[in-house]
């Protein structure tokens, strides 16, 4: 319990102080990439995420005495009273340590969670994390399950020209069991919906093609959030409104 606290601790102030640095530097990101390196350790997992705060924070403090002076507030009013876009949160950090939670070694000492296996997305929607993980891994409910099952079938419905009405289970309806969308979906039930959000999603593999064609017509059903997914691995940036992309690699 104390090491799982140390984890939340140390992810939270990597969380927090890349928040502040996003005021002033929308691209910097620490180098530590955290969710790749040593599957099941939690004591790994600490030391990489209080070296990816300890990072966050020393950079924090160099633009705020570069910009204001002895890490005093900084000249420019406009700039500081910006509030980071979409809830930024490090998400790096935050999925290394769902991984960890859930990731405890075989009798052999093995993994029993690859991190080549199966997806993790995150977001922090007001103030607080939300997970969402693809119908495999660990940490999906048979209440996800039918909460999607639900979905794709209003979505067959509404679209039959993107949803499948046969073979329901194949692409692309097997979006609604990805990480992206179950994030989505357990955020609009306990928000009571997502209109009028802003919502950034960060995860740990690219968007595949069946989110591609299922994602931003889920967000209409949803609420049409302003959603924008962030595959952490690249750093390429997915947006969506409207029922459509309005920028990434799926924008037509």
């Amino acid at each position: 319990m104390r090491n799982a606290s140390r984890l939340e601790i140390a992810t939270a102030r990597s969380g927090n102080a890349l928040a502040e640095i996003r005021r002033y530097d929308e691209n910097w990101e620490p180098r530590e990439q955290s969710w790749t390196a040593q599957p099941g350790s939690i004591e790994g997992a600490i030391g990489r995420a209080e070296a990816r705060a300890a990072e966050a924070e020393a950079h924090l403090n160099r633009l705020r005495s570069g910009i204001g002076g002895n890490l005093g507030p900084p000249l420019d009013l406009n700039l500081a009273n910006r509030e980071p876009e979409f809830g930024r949160c490090d998400g790096a950090s935050w999925i290394n340590s769902y991984r960890t939670y859930n990731n405890a070694p075989d009798l052999f000492g093995r993994p029993v969670w690859p991190t080549d296996r199966w997806t993790v997305a995150v977001s922090r929607i007001d103030g607080d994390i939300y997970f969402g993980v693809n119908s495999h891994a660990p940490g999906y409910s048979n209440f996800d399950g039918n909460l999607a099952t639900a979905l794709r079938d209003r979505l067959i419905s509404r679209y039959p020209e993107i949803m499948k009405d046969t073979n329901v289970g194949f692409k692309p309806n097997d979006a609604l069991f990805h990480a992206e969308a179950n994030l989505l979906i357990r955020a609009n039930r306990y928000l009571d919906g997502l209109v009028g959000r802003s919502i950034e999603i960060q995860a740990d593999r690219e968007l595949c093609d069946s989110c591609g064609k299922v994602l931003p017509k889920l967000g209409v059903i949803l609420g049409d959030p302003y959603v924008s997914f962030v595959e952490l691995p690249s750093g390429v940036r997915h947006e969506m409104w409207g029922g459509r992309w309005v920028s990434g690699r799926y924008r037509k």
